[in-house]
């Protein structure tokens, strides 16, 4: 299909240079020569602007593995995936079709759509999106944008320190304005000239002329088996969406004292953990778990001031275990969250008010009687 869309815009647009995806080339061929040193290769071939260093970097392929170079050349044309052939008419260095497959994410909730109402939300988008695009470039305040004056004072930067020898560096040292290299497309004019035309509105579906004709329905789409395709099938080499790598063989340290073998949780300097250890030993009572004698020792000191206290245990067992003193008439309860210590609280405070309301009642009705 690529080589049919290629052969057909060469005969019918003959002056209209063309391009195809390097990433996707090198999704296919990096299934059958999977190699680091291969993709390296192949990425520095693909970005290389000068016909002299591709030839050299296309023999570093070659001597590197002999069978990749050939079917790389033999199934994909470096014409249309290399910097190298490139014509200086088109001033955009892109290789692969990431604003494609940007545009494609923005209208994939559109695309499951009816084609009327699919239209409707591609034709809003675009509209808003030229309105956003010219009153951003209208607050300019240079004559470029500026992510090209960024990229410019970038290479300002890296050639300050070469030695002038009439080169790129020599505009610099000359104290020439670099802003009169650039490129006039990448100029604010030429970008407003690009969004001055406007999309018009659409009458809605009330104002379309009625016609004396067969109404047209859409057509019945037949429901697949399995949960519905929305993203794109990606490729071996891609990775998951989302994928973090693992944390096995990597040395992991604790984010508040920075020192290695444990994490937050188990930090001595950890004001949760109550001078725990970093590693407890479960069969031991550690000084964040008091055991029974600990728990009667401190009950009967606050008993000795009117107070009864007992300890509750949060998350038992747990790395994020902790033990919290509270006023409370039973015995201990161990508690596996929060949240049912406060539901514990609010049952207790609830019966009590129904004793006393039946209280009251008891009360009133040997009153009456």
């Amino acid at each position: 299909m690529d080589k049919g869309l290629l052969k057909a815009i060469s005969e019918n647009m003959p002056y209209v240079e063309s391009r195809t995806c390097a990433r996707h080339i090198y999704a296919r061929f990096g299934k059958t020569y999977n190699k680091v040193e291969l993709k390296m290769q192949f990425w520095k071939c693909a970005k290389i602007t000068n016909m002299t260093e591709f030839n050299r970097e296309m023999e570093v392929l070659k001597q590197m593995d002999s069978d990749a170079h050939e079917h790389l050349v033999t199934n994909w044309d470096p014409r249309f995936w290399s910097l190298a052939y490139a014509s200086d008419i088109s001033k955009c260095d892109v290789i692969d079709n990431n604003t494609y497959e940007c545009f494609n994410g923005v209208i994939l909730e559109a695309r499951h759509k009816p084609i009327i109402s699919m239209l409707e939300d591609i034709r809003v988008y675009v509209m808003r999106r030229i309105v956003r695009n010219k009153k951003a470039a209208e607050k300019w305040k240079a004559n470029y944008g500026p992510r090209i004056i960024a990229k410019l004072e970038k290479i300002r930067t890296r050639a300050a320190k070469w030695e002038v020898e009439w080169n790129g560096a020599a505009i610099v040292y000359d104290g020439s304005d670099l802003l009169d290299y650039i490129d006039p497309c990448y100029s604010k004019e030429v970008y407003l000239k690009a969004y001055e035309k406007l999309l018009t509105l659409v009458k809605g579906l009330k104002f379309w002329p009625e016609q004396d004709a067969e109404e047209v329905l859409p057509p019945s789409v037949p429901k697949k088996k399995g949960r519905r395709q929305i993203e794109r099938r990606r490729e071996k080499l891609e990775g998951r969406k989302g994928y973090k790598k693992p944390r096995i063989g990597r040395k992991m340290r604790c984010g508040i004292c920075r020192k290695p073998g444990h994490n937050r949780s188990k930090c001595p300097a950890n004001h949760l953990n109550m001078g725990a250890s970093s590693k407890p030993n479960p069969k031991q009572p550690s000084s964040s778990q008091p055991n029974s004698s600990t728990v009667k020792k401190k009950g009967k000191k606050a008993m000795q001031h009117g107070v009864q206290r007992h300890y509750t245990i949060i998350n038992p067992g747990k790395e994020t275990q902790v033990t919290i003193g509270i006023h409370v008439d039973g015995p201990p309860q161990n508690m596996t969250s929060v949240k049912e210590l406060k539901e514990a609280e609010r049952r207790k405070s609830m019966h009590a008010r129904e004793a006393a309301t039946n209280e009251a009642r008891t009360q009133q009705s040997r009153e009456t009687c």
